[in-house]
């Protein structure tokens, strides 16, 4: 097989990986795509994938991930969370990444988020859907 061939095999791969990564919480989904199309045109010289491409192919996977981000902090406001649960929530997530991967990823965010909110509420009873709406974001798109 030629090095092309199989550099674009190892490209390909990488998109589909991404693209998986969108319906996937263990996956970065859009960034690996980008990063996928970035390494390639790197290494084929820019002449296909020109550099403006890039920049505008950067521009919407910074864009994509904020909207993420800002989505996820709304829909915790939606359900009444609190910024500690919030904070914990990403706690959890960061922690969860570390700690029992991929399963992590989903039980530490909804730790974290009811410990933010017990230590703002001091009461565990009250705020499932708080927690929920907190560690929602950080257990289903985690991903940068």
């Amino acid at each position: 097989m030629h090095t092309d061939t199989v550099i674009l095999i190892v490209v390909l791969l990488f998109m589909f990986l991404g693209l998986l990564g969108t319906f996937l919480p263990f996956l970065p989904g859009i960034p690996l795509i980008f990063v996928a199309v970035a390494a390639y045109a790197w290494y084929e010289g820019f002449n296909i994938i020109t550099p403006r491409w890039i920049a505008f192919l950067a521009g919407l996977t910074v864009l994509s991930v904020v909207i993420n981000y800002l989505s996820a902090v709304l829909g915790a406001k939606h359900f009444g969370s609190s910024s500690y649960g919030i904070a914990g929530a990403f706690i959890g997530a960061v922690i969860g990444l570390f700690i029992l991967p991929p399963l992590g990823i989903f039980i530490f965010p909804w730790l974290g988020a009811a410990i933010g909110e017990y230590l703002k509420n001091k009461r565990f009873c009250s705020g499932s859907a708080r927690r929920f709406g907190s560690s929602s974001r950080y257990s289903y798109q985690f991903s940068f």
